[in-house]
């Protein structure tokens, strides 16, 4: 994690050891700050995900006797740039509501000389802030193919490292990663290897596509096919990356920043050809409220 030799702070509890496993279960990066206000000081520990600076934390927010906080929150600029301060303009309630968190969790730290900045009380509503940042800079500051490559060999990775499960188990899982075995089966037999949207029936150009993605999803939804759609190749890009959702009755939404020469050009797209069922119709609401997300932000640059 970090060099504890060089480390000058208080000792680390509990609280912030807790902060730091769940930080790195997610895979950002813990590290101890290398500028400090005053020489030989090192108390304040980095968060960063791919090397973007995300949030930072130190003794006086994890060490505080009274309702201690996990983190100072970092804001991301149109160009993914990080500010420590609070935006002029800052308004608490707004910000909770677009990211979905409780504004109760977050604290405006005021500094007076230094400025304002967010705190975040816990590791939940942390992890859920900071998530937003880790899609934005995968989205943003990788290319759409390096960054599934690259989220697939982390995924199986992970898979690989998991003693938790069986050795059979694990293949299983590599194989529903890799877009084989039983997920597969059950969405061909259930679309009768065709595109759930167009009808396209030519196996090479179909995907296994996942609603709430695999990363995201438990042992038990990456299995199951209800967690699924049969998709040509150009929606699975689509869907996978919030550009369109579908629905709970099946009907299509796209995104507003498609101007109509691209949608044109992108071909035949419509509603999906079988209403959803009920269990599918869950999914496909988790899907949704990512893709009015992404959207909001999409339309607010």
């Amino acid at each position: 994690m970090f060099n504890q030799t060089t480390y000058t702070g208080v000792p680390i509890n509990v609280f912030l050891q807790d902060f730091i496993d769940a930080l790195q279960e997610e895979g950002f990066t813990v590290s101890l700050s290398e500028m400090s206000p005053r020489l030989g000081q090192h108390k304040t520990f980095r968060i960063t995900y791919r090397g973007a600076y995300v949030a930072s934390t130190n003794p006086r927010l994890w060490a505080r006797k009274v309702r201690p906080f996990c983190c100072e929150y970092r804001f991301p600029d149109e160009n993914l740039k990080a500010h420590a301060k609070v935006p002029a303009d800052f308004d608490l309630n707004e910000f909770s509501r677009y990211h979905g968190c409780n504004p109760n969790r977050l604290r405006i730290e005021d500094q007076k000389k230094e400025g304002r900045y967010l705190w975040i009380e816990d590791t939940e509503t942390a992890l859920h802030l900071l998530r937003d940042w880790k899609r934005r800079i995968n989205e943003e500051s990788f290319s759409a193919a390096s960054s599934s490559a690259e989220q697939i060999v982390e995924d199986l990775n992970t898979i690989l490292a998991d003693v938790a499960i069986s050795e059979t188990d694990r293949l299983a899982q590599i194989k529903i990663r890799l877009g084989q075995g039983t997920f597969r089966k059950m969405l061909d037999d259930e679309f009768s290897t065709s595109c759930a949207v167009t009808g396209i029936d030519v196996p090479e150009a179909l995907r296994a596509s996942h609603i709430v993605p695999w990363r995201s999803s438990t042992s038990e939804q990456r299995l199951n096919p209800m967690n699924g759609l049969l998709l040509s190749a150009n929606i699975d890009s689509l869907f996978d990356r919030y550009m369109i959702t579908f629905r709970q009755n099946g009907e299509l939404e796209c995104s507003r920043t498609l101007t109509q020469q691209q949608w044109d050009r992108l071909g035949a797209i419509g509603d999906l050809r079988v209403k959803p069922t009920k269990a599918r119709a869950e999914f496909l609401k988790l899907h949704n409220a990512e893709f009015e997300k992404c959207e909001r932000m999409r339309l607010a640059k």
